[in-house]
């Protein structure tokens, strides 16, 4: 017995992540009928059973204990539950498994057969602003788990806004006297995106032609910059200059050059609205088979830096890398600055024009954003016992 469409039973991958956590609130804030399983390691951790608390009148919540390398616990996830209701459809938010991208991909490969096999209808599958747009299940065949030398030659024959990131990248760290000759930074980045345009040619296949009823239906979001990265404690991956003692944002993201950011609300409103799409018209009209960028507001990185010491009343400066800067911290292995020659060309590839159409409301700019963390931000920054301007 299937679920009626006008109470879909959905599955959320790492439940308790940023994305999924955030995803969950959102469901549970509808007016609508639905059915969550949260797919968690452990369901009595803290985490997990806060989940529960969002349930409501209109939405069940269970936790479902699995991960993505057990294919028993998956196909136990999306089995039909003792009145015969099964999965509809599935969130899969697939954890970046840098010292062996391909693993990512069989993840990925798990959750899409598990869902085959039950019947599952729909997939949104989160990906990342800057993955080459290109059919990339048909150029690489049947070879669904290929990264790194593969995922580059796709990625220069691709056309869209991921290959000059690519090029402008090669011709940073080939350049005579800023050669890079292994190391793990050369192929980190290529691995993880690489895995995801691996993910994303399978998601646009993952369930056949199909007809009527049975057919199966995707979404792709690509998110961009998260909002979070500029707060403790996602900061001091991303920033780790922006301290206390001397707050700046340093990189080698050119000064004209604007970074699209994303807040985690907005994101969830997107996959919200996909994740519903072919059940819920009233509420989400049809997105399926559509790959959707997720943006909130484009700012230079000298912006960024105004806006922090706007709201926090604490001076926060930016200073660029030059390109021969930027090679020698590579070959030395630092992993931000590789992000950044990656993410160089990338953040100016959209607008979120659109967004406020499908959400129904203006994204948040980062000024907004901030303005809800300000205690926290400010906190962190003055935290070396400075005052702050702040009135």
């Amino acid at each position: 017995m299937s679920t009626s469409p006008s109470h879909p039973t959905v599955l959320i991958t790492s439940a308790t992540g940023t994305q999924g956590t955030a995803l969950i609130s959102a469901l549970a804030s509808l007016s609508l009928p639905i059915s969550i399983r949260a797919l968690v390691r452990d369901p009595s951790s803290p985490k997990p059973l806060a989940l529960l608390g969002l349930s409501n009148a209109h939405t069940s919540i269970v936790l479902i204990k699995g991960n993505f390398s057990s294919p028993t616990s998956l196909a136990s996830a999306l089995a039909p539950d003792e009145d015969g209701e099964v999965v509809d459809a599935v969130f899969l938010n697939t954890n970046p498994t840098f010292g062996d991208p391909e693993e990512e991909v069989r993840h990925a490969m798990s959750v899409l057969e598990a869902a085959r096999e039950k019947r599952v209808r729909h997939v949104v599958y989160t990906s990342v602003i800057g993955v080459a747009d290109a059919e990339v299940w048909e150029r690489i065949g049947e070879k669904p788990g290929w990264v790194n030398t593969e995922a580059m030659t796709l990625l220069r024959a691709a056309d869209g806004p991921g290959i000059e990131a690519v090029r402008r990248r090669s011709q940073l760290l080939t350049e005579e006297g800023n050669k890079v000759e292994g190391g793990i930074t050369r192929d980190l980045l290529r691995g993880y995106f690489g895995a995801k345009m691996s993910i994303e040619g399978l998601i646009k296949t993952w369930g056949g032609t199909g007809t009527g009823e049975e057919e199966k239906t995707w979404n792709i979001l690509r998110p961009a910059w998260f909002m979070t990265n500029f707060l403790p404690p996602a900061n001091a991956n991303y920033w780790p200059d922006l301290t206390p003692s001397n707050p700046v944002l340093r990189s080698a993201i050119l000064p004209d050059m604007r970074m699209m950011l994303v807040d985690p609300e907005d994101i969830r409103a997107v996959a919200a609205r996909a994740l519903l799409s072919p059940f819920a018209h009233a509420f989400a009209p049809s997105l399926v088979k559509q790959t959707i960028n997720i943006g909130s507001q484009a700012l230079t990185l000298t912006e960024i830096a105004q806006t922090l010491s706007k709201t926090t009343g604490i001076e926060v400066k930016s200073e660029f890398v030059n390109e021969a800067e930027a090679a020698k911290e590579i070959r030395e292995g630092n992993v931000q600055r590789d992000a950044q020659a990656w993410f160089a060309t990338l953040q100016d590839c959209f607008e979120p024009g659109e967004l406020f159409q499908l959400i129904g409301r203006e994204p948040k700019t980062f000024s907004e954003y901030l303005e809800g963390r300000k205690q926290e931000l400010q906190s962190f920054l003055d935290s070396d016992g400075r005052k702050n301007r702040d009135e």
